[in-house]
């Protein structure tokens, strides 16, 4: 074979697997399991969004009802979480510096976070009630197994992520 030869085999090669990598990878991409760990934020608001309202077949009025408390709450929990680790680097600053046996600023500083979280745990109840109050007796029952459902999933991708560590 001739060197133009050659090259025209080696090129039709290359672009042959360049094709088969970008359908590989197309297909990996479309049936990946819902639980990617790449999907946050929005997306998933927006996914848990729909499937309440295909679960708990809420009524628009419902639905506009539930996205302005699940709105509020996202941004005042977003607020308290970064409150939460301003907090947290304090107490690890304090930890890693040199007055870091002083037990009275470690019980100061460790009470100063167990409030911070009690704060947001009452927030969570508060936003778990205002969407229970929204919803009729059935929906309500079904909002109880959703909830349960997902923190079950919850947990079960937390396990799995920290025996991938």
């Amino acid at each position: 074979m001739d060197l133009e030869k050659k090259y025209k085999w080696t090129l039709t090669g290359f672009i042959i697997m360049v094709i088969l990598n970008i359908g590989i990878l197309i297909t990996l991409w479309v049936n990946a399991p819902e639980n990617r760990p790449w999907r946050t934020g929005r997306e998933s608001q927006k996914e848990m969004h729909s499937f309440f309202f295909e679960q708990l077949q809420l009524s628009d009025a419902q639905m506009d009802t539930i996205s302005a408390i699940r709105q509020s709450h996202f941004k005042e929990m977003r607020l308290l979480r970064k409150e939460l680790d301003d907090k947290r680097r304090d107490y690890i600053e304090f930890v890693l510096g040199p007055d870091s046996g002083n037990k009275e600023v470690r019980d100061s500083l460790l009470n100063v976070l167990t409030i911070h979280f009690s704060k947001m745990e009452s927030k969570m109840y508060s936003h778990m009630e205002q969407m229970r109050r929204s919803l009729s007796e059935d929906q309500q029952a079904t909002f109880r197994e959703v909830m349960k459902q997902s923190l079950t999933r919850e947990q079960q991708h937390e396990r799995r992520r920290q025996n991938h560590r």
